[in-house]
């Protein structure tokens, strides 16, 4: 005759131990299983995984924005007004969003500062046929609600890297008077947990590129006609004692944006004149 005791306390014994190579418990479905809320209570945590970084993702980042600076160029004109604060080490690069046109701007500026940037881009473009392939080919870290973007870019900044975000998120109808839409709480943070220098970028005029909208970017023969984006990098900030909190990178974000759009209003002036 078998002990029904002994088979019930070894049922139990591997039913606690069993798991997959992910961690995952297996808990017992029959009819001894505990309900469904202590079940959950027992399953770990969820863990985002994603994709290593590609170990060329460097050189492909240079190489692909030199092939982005050239088939740019029809289409607008970058006055990039660098500063000498830029850090030779990690950083964190927060930009403004105001037109698509924005990203490829971004990407070539780090381009001609000689800085392989891994961008957190939008989860949808990831899923886009070819485009995803892009985005990791050059380092790009996937971002969205719950999608682990923020380690990622912490753990690559801690790793001696660059990395950008838009904050802003999507690009928004703006308020009257207004020249940023509130920022997305990643962004500080990021700062705050990989504690390194912030260098916000301010982009301006190019909406006049590629509109709100538009399928196709503006595009022109004649370089006295091609719009004028000015882009302004930021003083690098450290956290010290003012902290990292979201209101203290919109301010330096806003302020920013309008020193470039001061410089971008003058640059289209002179333009003129001279046409």
């Amino acid at each position: 005759m078998h002990d029904n005791t002994s088979m019930t306390n070894r049922t139990d014994h591997d039913t606690q131990n069993l798991s997959n190579h992910d961690g995952h418990v297996h808990v017992n479905e029959g009819k001894n299983a505990p309900p469904s809320d202590v079940r959950r209570e027992q399953r770990p945590a969820t863990t985002v995984k994603h994709r290593p970084v590609r170990k060329n993702w460097k050189r492909n980042f240079m190489r692909s924005g030199a092939v982005v600076d050239f088939l740019c160029r029809p289409f607008m004109t970058i006055e990039f007004d660098r500063n000498d604060g830029l850090p030779d080490g990690p950083a964190l690069l927060a930009a403004n969003h105001r037109s698509i046109a924005d990203v490829f701007v971004a990407w070539i500026c780090c381009y001609r500062l000689g800085r392989p940037t891994r961008f957190i881009v939008g989860r949808q473009f990831f899923k886009r046929p070819g485009m995803g392939q892009v985005l990791r080919m050059i380092g790009c870290i996937e971002g969205g609600r719950k999608s682990g973007a923020d380690l990622i870019a912490i753990e690559a900044i801690e790793g001696g890297m660059t990395c950008a975000i838009m904050p802003e998120g999507a690009i928004k109808t703006m308020e009257p008077g207004k020249i940023l839409a509130p920022l997305m709480p990643g962004v500080a943070e990021i700062w705050r947990k990989a504690d390194c220098p912030l260098v916000v970028v301010g982009i301006t005029g190019a909406g006049k590129v590629w509109g709100d909208g538009k399928y196709l970017p503006r595009m022109s023969l004649r370089p006295s006609r091609r719009p004028i984006v000015h882009v302004r990098l930021g003083d690098a900030t450290t956290i010290g004692e003012s902290g990292a909190s979201l209101e203290r990178v919109a301010d330096l974000m806003e302020a920013n944006c309008h020193r470039s759009a001061e410089a971008h209003a003058l640059a289209t002036k002179n333009a003129s004149e001279l046409a």
